[in-house]
């Protein structure tokens, strides 16, 4: 990935400016100043050192970068064996009765496509809901210790919750007819396997969730 990278930046590079990169002069020994000859290959090397760092050495002629485990808190982009976390909030609307909520329906949304929503990245990942988990805790930290399960850890993105009393939302009734009920934490934890393929690198996926509600308490 790193290779792929550099060489299509260098490439739209080199076509704005116009001519070749030039990285640095080819170093002559009773020549020092001398700046005639250039070096044009760029080396890389994606896994130079132990370090969340990268920088260039002109000597070498090298783009040097370092690896890092990524954090549980912030795993950036979503890499393999990472977990991201995203909370919303379920209400009932102004002017209606307590309702019973549940996840009703799971699917990957249409178009789909190889890049931009992969049928195959879907597929590969798996996600955990959980309800009454406050925003401020829908993270790594916050996450295993609150809330109830809605679905369970680990299942794939097409998994529903099952019906029953223990995976039911309850939203409250609204207050009046101009002011909404009092809302419901929800938190997603999705989660990409360490087993995920590096040929995932790269694409999106769009889940849909969509929730049901029957009027009740």
């Amino acid at each position: 990935m790193v290779y792929a990278v550099a060489m299509k930046t260098i490439e739209h590079f080199e076509r704005a400016l116009g001519r070749p990169v030039l990285w640095r002069p080819k170093m002559i020994p009773d020549k020092p100043f001398d700046d005639s000859q250039f070096v044009r290959q760029l080396t890389i090397k994606p896994h130079a050192f132990q370090q969340a760092n990268a920088f260039y050495t002109p000597k070498a002629v090298a783009l040097h970068f370092g690896y890092f485990q990524a954090s549980a808190n912030d795993p950036g982009d979503h890499v393999p064996g990472s977990t991201v976390y995203a909370p919303m909030q379920l209400r009932a609307a102004a002017g209606s009765e307590a309702l019973v909520a549940r996840l009703t329906q799971a699917v990957q949304s249409t178009p789909i496509d190889s890049v931009t929503n992969s049928s195959v990245l879907y597929s590969e990942l798996r996600y955990e809901a959980k309800q009454n988990v406050d925003k401020a805790l829908c993270n790594a930290t916050g996450f295993p210790a609150v809330g109830t399960n809605i679905v369970p850890a680990g299942s794939p993105l097409g998994t529903i919750s099952e019906p029953g009393v223990a995976n039911n939302i309850v939203l409250p009734a609204a207050g009046d007819t101009v002011t909404d009920g009092a809302a419901v934490d929800i938190c997603f934890a999705l989660t990409l396997p360490s087993s995920a393929a590096d040929t995932l690198q790269g694409m999106k996926t769009v889940p849909l969730w969509k929730f049901t509600s029957t009027v009740g308490s």
